[in-house]
């Protein structure tokens, strides 16, 4: 919502945006469940945005999260908040990545932005996590290797030699025009 309007707000927008304390007296005002902030490049912040894996945020860490967040969130090892549905939980660090990256999702429902992404705020903080720190660009790119692996090379699967015969068969007997020298890669009809 845009504070000063009231109406809904883009977060592509800067003259929707307006400051925190503005922010809360219009969320109070008008009985919203709370605030956020965007993310924008020139700012330098990245939130990663993880659902649906904490079953006990209250408790000591791991805060009841599976292995793999858990490990994700000891590597950023930044500010981290429950997230408003109390079943996923946001890390906001210090740091720049790839334009390629960024709004990209991964895992199941997972997110990593640094621009144009409204992040709404709890201020539940997880245990030990009350902290804006800056990342590293190595474990940035470790972090980022892992949640977005290499795509692995397209391998060809080489026919048989009774598979390629009928091959070349099925395609003379559908394509009359398919002649020998296609056989051969020489020419095309």
């Amino acid at each position: 919502m845009n504070p000063r309007t009231g109406r809904n707000a883009s977060s592509t927008n800067p003259r929707d945006w307006d400051t925190f304390d503005n922010a809360v007296a219009a969320c109070e005002a008008s009985g919203y469940a709370g605030v956020g902030f965007v993310l924008t490049k020139e700012a330098g912040y990245v939130g990663v945005d993880f659902d649906d894996c904490l079953s006990d945020a209250s408790s000591a860490p791991p805060h009841g999260m599976r292995p793999t967040e858990y490990r994700y969130l000891q590597a950023l090892d930044s500010y981290a908040e429950v997230s408003p549905s109390g079943t996923g939980f946001k890390v906001v660090f210090k740091g720049v990545i790839p334009d390629e990256v960024s709004r990209r999702g991964f895992g199941e429902g997972n997110g990593i932005y640094d621009s144009s992404r409204y992040f709404t705020v709890t201020g539940q903080t997880l245990s030990g996590y009350d902290t804006l720190r800056s990342v590293s660009p190595e474990t940035l790119a470790g972090f980022l290797a892992e949640i977005f692996p290499p795509k692995a090379a397209a391998t060809r699967r080489i026919p048989l030699a009774g598979e390629a015969s009928a091959l070349l068969s099925y395609r003379r007997s559908c394509f009359p025009s398919y002649s020998a020298k296609n056989d051969a890669g020489t020419t095309r009809p």
